[in-house]
């Protein structure tokens, strides 16, 4: 009876130590996998956007590769490198920003947008002036 006792608590306590050794695991690397796949995500964004300005001559929502690297790389001016550092990364993931940057940003965005259609319609539109096509 003794024997079962001790070997039942020498599984009690391997599982503790088991189970506690998973939840350190997972605290310590879970907030990691979040910012590993932020990152990730926005990364692929900005592959995205670097995609489109290879596609279109080079720039595409007014953002170049310089200043989509710009946005990405260049840190603000700061003594800390950890502040500098989550600049970056809140700059990349558009955090951080006031309700009216945010709405400033969607409008802006907008903007470009409408000025990019108006600027391939007058281009279609002096095409077709060139090409000889009756309106």
């Amino acid at each position: 009876m003794a024997a079962i006792a001790a070997k039942a608590e020498e599984k009690r306590e391997s599982l503790i130590a088991k189970v506690t050794a998973n939840q350190i695991e997972e605290h310590i690397t879970g907030p990691s996998q979040k910012r590993k796949s932020q990152m990730m995500g926005a990364q692929a964004g900005l592959l995205a956007q670097l995609k489109l300005n290879q596609d279109k001559g080079g720039q595409t929502g007014g953002q170049s590769a310089a200043d989509l690297h710009d946005l990405a790389y260049m840190p603000p001016a700061s003594d800390s490198i950890a502040e500098q550092g989550q600049a970056m990364w809140d700059r990349s993931l558009e955090q951080g920003l006031t309700p009216g940057q945010t709405a400033e940003l969607a409008h802006v965005r907008n903007q470009i947008t409408q000025l990019q259609q108006s600027i391939e319609g007058f281009r279609k539109a002096e095409k077709d002036i060139l090409m000889g096509a009756k309106k």
